[in-house]
């Protein structure tokens, strides 16, 4: 299964020159220095081989009709004799005229032969090196697996069990009617690289070092989501389609738009405010933020985050939760349990096994407390009272409760 998913119809040349590098390092081709620009002189990759041979590439990200002629082969030839390389590469998403194409063919019995990469080819080498490339605007729709009754229950149970304390019966015993709703919220997966350097008089103030990093973007809104969330789900790798009759949020921004949205937040994630001095010792202040050109997306996905919303019964008190689930791991979030249903304390909780409240335990000020005689965890308003040499009292439940026990309302 491919890890990158890269939308042709989104890159400009200079993003395209960024596919190219990935893609023969991913393949494995040597090292690979990226030179484009508007010096380049023909060259926008220069590709060291293991073998310690030199090549040169030139990329061409041009629509599928326009031609790239003789001119653009020869230009390269000299860039390759220049550059004391061995040999070099054409790269194009269009397509080769007739008189490049035979230029190419007379090279290759020479000693700086080039090769001709059309369409075809590039995706050939981009799924040898797990990028899978998107020509057109039908995109996969990457989903994570569904949650099963079975596991949200164990979930659910484990994640109470952690916070309460319930005698005689278990939270698995007492809890029951548990639903469970599903949504599908639309999300961008991207893979955003980031290299700037900060430079004045003084010298670097400041630097981006960013590689492959994995951001999620909302669909509806193009904002970042929390990095909890990315962290938590991982890679997308699941293909397929949509659970019928699930409720999901659409995609409102294109792919196109996208790009905007991603440079604009990872400007404002990656802006710096730095105080350097200057080589008059004196303090200068300058705000570093990356220029759009400097931020590449290398693979863009699309993607439904399941989000589950569940709400049960314990006895005869209503909770819920919000749950994520990524396929591997089971994780509640906002539990409604957690905290003390007559106070919003959190401290040592316990499940009242006559009503279903939770309620907790301190030294003083308690709702929560354990039957003097059988130990049945209950809370302030099912527990009973009885006194004992006049002052003190003791606390039971419903059936343990003595003749002259009060209840405390």
């Amino acid at each position: 299964m491919a890890d990158e998913t890269v939308h042709l119809n989104t890159l400009d040349g200079f993003a395209f020159e960024g596919l190219c590098a990935r893609i023969f390092e991913k393949a494995g081709w040597g090292d690979i220095t990226r030179l484009g620009g508007v010096s380049d002189r023909g060259r926008d990759l220069i590709i060291n081989t293991p073998d310690c041979r030199k090549i040169i590439v030139e990329c061409k990200f041009y629509s599928k009709k326009t031609t790239v002629g003789r001119p653009v082969v020869q230009k390269l030839h000299s860039a390759i004799i220049d550059s004391e390389a061995d040999s070099g590469i054409v790269i194009t998403t269009g397509k080769f005229s007739k008189s490049a194409l035979e230029y190419a063919e007379d090279l290759k019995n020479r000693d700086h032969p080039i090769e001709l990469y059309d369409m075809y080819k590039i995706m050939e080498l981009a799924h040898e090196a797990g990028i899978d490339l998107e020509t057109t605007d039908a995109a996969k729709i990457f989903l994570y697996p569904l949650l099963d009754a079975p596991t949200t229950s164990r979930t659910i149970h484990e994640s109470m069990d952690e916070i309460l304390y319930s005698h005689p019966r278990s939270v698995s015993k007492i809890t029951q009617n548990i639903h469970t709703d599903v949504r599908l919220g639309a999300n961008y997966y991207v893979l955003v690289s980031i290299q700037q350097t900060f430079s004045t008089a003084a010298g670097i103030i400041h630097q981006i070092d960013v590689e492959n990093q994995p951001f999620l973007i909302d669909g509806c809104t193009g904002k970042l989501v929390d990095d909890v969330i990315v962290n938590f789900f991982g890679s997308p790798s699941i293909t397929g389609d949509l659970p019928a009759g699930a409720p999901r949020t659409d995609f409102n921004i294109n792919r196109t738009e996208l790009q905007e949205h991603v440079k604009a937040e990872m400007q404002n994630l990656y802006a710096r405010h730095v105080t350097y001095k200057g080589r008059n010792n004196s303090t200068y202040e300058k705000e570093c933020t990356p220029t759009a050109r400097n931020i590449e997306i290398n693979s863009t996905r699309q993607v439904y985050l399941p989000f589950y919303f569940i709400s049960l019964r314990v006895l005869n008190k209503e909770y819920s939760c919000e749950m994520l689930y990524n396929g591997r791991i089971a994780q509640v979030t906002r539990p409604t349990w957690d905290v003390c249903g007559l106070c919003d304390s959190d401290e040592k909780l316990i499940l009242c096994n006559e009503c279903g409240t939770v309620a907790h335990t301190s030294r003083f000020g308690s709702h929560g407390f354990e039957c003097r005689k059988c130990q049945k965890t209950i809370c302030h308003q099912c527990v009973w009272s009885a006194r004992r040499l006049l002052v003190l009292s003791s606390r039971f439940c419903s059936d343990c409760r003595p003749a002259n026990a009060k209840q405390k309302r």
